[in-house]
């Protein structure tokens, strides 16, 4: 900087004249005084040259900011026209940036992001992720810059709801860590701190399974099912349960015209299946005949048409089942406090693995997603027991389903009445030419 020529006493004694004039403090630094007429204030300025071009730029108003302040402001403008620069751009473009920022909050990208990924969620996804937003995250970071959010902000923010649950905590990183990921890819953040803080928050909790009926506890819940008083619908939606050992929702809110008796299935239409939007397909379960019978001793009971519920509420005919109805009446007949429903999937599946059915079709059965299975074949097949698998995998093991279901059909009424349950031999014998036995 040149020879600094202004002092503070002569900043505070320059007045007004008829026309503007300036103190210059050296280095492109001028104290600006305005007319009289123009209400004689004074302001600080800073001449350069851009691009061979004489330029002017406005500091600051004195006495708001000193002399001291403008010579410091002045080093920084200095040092970007030092470095080819335009001052007056790159102000500009700060605050462009600014006001960008305050209006690019976390509140907002994250809702953006929900809207653009809700077409392909499931319904309870989506409210799953909604929730955690709106209980979670956004009453601490909604208001914030989300590209102004760190690792400090952020981890104080999950540690507060750490305090309440330890498992939404977790869930919330996770959510934040994909609006974060999102802000990034559409330029709103340069860096994800969601994955710099799952360290520092408390471990997992154990995972608590859902707890299942037992086979020694199977025949006596059955016999107490049968000599129960509960309403005949709920009884019909228990057995169904255990003998196609379909998820909870899919099952209760079963129509008519899903039941086909003709081939002894009943087929679950995609949108009421677990599974990323978009990518669920229907699911046909074989039906043994003890499930046929079930359901032709309740069709005069609730079919009133094939867009009729198998298992209407008891308050309304156009609703299905309650949620909690299979548990309770389950908890009920078996008496176990804390069996649930959907651990009869459990049940039903280790029963199955233990007699020694195909691993497909047991996955198929319990529409598990069998990916992996299907791009296995996508190869040339080299093995009878090959073929028969792809073949299977392509019908989506119907066949070896329908009779690995009869067996378990049978396996409960054995259970019942106190029986062995029945040779699986008999059921799993597969008749394509060239296989082996399941």
């Amino acid at each position: 900087m040149a020879a600094e020529l202004l002092r503070d006493a002569q900043c505070r004694a320059a007045r007004p004249r008829d026309k503007v004039y300036r103190l210059r403090d050296g280095a492109g630094l001028s104290l600006q005084v305005m007319p009289a007429a123009q209400g004689g204030g004074k302001y600080w300025t800073f001449r350069y040259r851009f691009m061979r071009m004489q330029r002017m730029m406005n500091l600051g108003v004195y006495p708001t900011m000193g002399l001291k302040e403008a010579r410091a402001e002045l080093v920084k403008h200095k040092m970007i026209v030092e470095a080819g620069g335009d001052p007056v751009q790159t102000r500009k473009l700060a605050k462009l940036k600014q006001t960008g920022d305050a209006l690019q909050t976390f509140g907002s990208v994250s809702r953006e992001w929900l809207d653009r990924n809700k077409g392909e969620w499931s319904r309870r996804h989506g409210a799953r992720y909604d929730y955690l937003l709106t209980r979670a995250l956004l009453p601490t970071l909604g208001k914030l810059p989300i590209s102004k959010i760190d690792v400090t902000v952020l981890l104080a923010a999950l540690r507060s709801i750490e305090g309440k649950s330890n498992v939404n905590a977790r869930k919330a990183r996770t959510a934040a860590s994909m609006i974060f990921d999102y802000a990034i890819a559409s330029g709103r953040a340069l860096e994800n701190p969601a994955k710099l803080t799952l360290g520092a928050l408390k471990p997992r909790s154990e995972v608590q399974h859902r707890k299942a009926l037992t086979m020694d506890q199977l025949g006596p819940t059955l016999r107490a099912l049968e000599e129960s008083r509960i309403r005949p619908v709920t009884q019909a939606a228990l057995l169904m349960l255990l003998y196609t050992g379909l998820r909870d929702f899919s099952l209760r809110a079963a129509r008519w015209q899903e039941i086909d008796f003709k081939n002894a299935t009943m087929t679950v239409p995609a949108e009421r299946m677990k599974g990323r939007k978009g990518k669920k397909k229907p699911h046909v379960v074989p039906l043994p005949t003890q499930a046929l019978r079930v359901l032709r001793e309740l069709q005069p009971l609730t079919d009133r048409g094939p867009e009729s519920f198998v298992f209407p509420s008891q308050s309304s005919a156009k609703k299905p089942m309650a949620e909690k109805t299979l548990c309770t009446a389950l908890r009920v007949v078996s008496g176990i406090e804390d069996v649930t429903a959907h651990g009869c999937r459990s049940l039903i599946t280790d029963a199955l693995y233990n007699a020694g059915f195909r691993t497909e079709a047991i996955e198929v059965q319990m529409s598990h997603d069998i990916g992996t299975l299907a791009r296995e074949h996508n190869e040339p097949v080299k093995s009878a027991d090959a073929q028969v698998r792809a073949s299977y995998l392509r019908s989506g093991f119907l066949e070896l389903r329908a009779r690995m279901m009869q067996w378990w059909g049978d396996s409960m009424d054995a259970l019942r009445i106190g029986k062995a349950l029945p040779r699986v031999r008999t059921y799993n014998v597969v008749r394509i030419k060239g296989a082996r036995t399941a």
